[in-house]
């Protein structure tokens, strides 16, 4: 037991590490922009910053939108684990 319950927080703690992701996305108007997910207790805003700076280069970018939201946090087996929190940012390519 005490083996499953090692590789679960070993689990949560790598899923919690992640990286920054993105996707095209366009906006109401058509134009195109990318929404950079950065979600996790192990990244900040900066992480999405980054991500944002590497897509669009020397353009320099335009941030649309910046959501952070914090879930509560869950207990299973008798291992806690603290809230998630979920980071996204919208940009645009100058």
């Amino acid at each position: 037991m005490l083996l499953v319950k090692k590789f679960l927080l070993l689990t949560v703690f790598i899923f919690l590490l992640g990286c920054a992701t993105s996707s095209e996305v366009y906006t109401s108007s058509g134009d195109k922009a990318y929404k950079i997910d950065c979600s996790g207790s192990a990244l900040s805003k900066s992480i999405c910053e980054k991500k944002a700076g590497s897509i669009c280069k020397t353009r320099g970018y335009k941030e649309i939108d910046f959501r952070e939201q914090v879930s509560p946090g869950i207990s299973l087996g008798g291992i806690s684990s603290g809230g998630f929190i979920s980071r996204v940012m919208t940009i645009q390519c100058n």
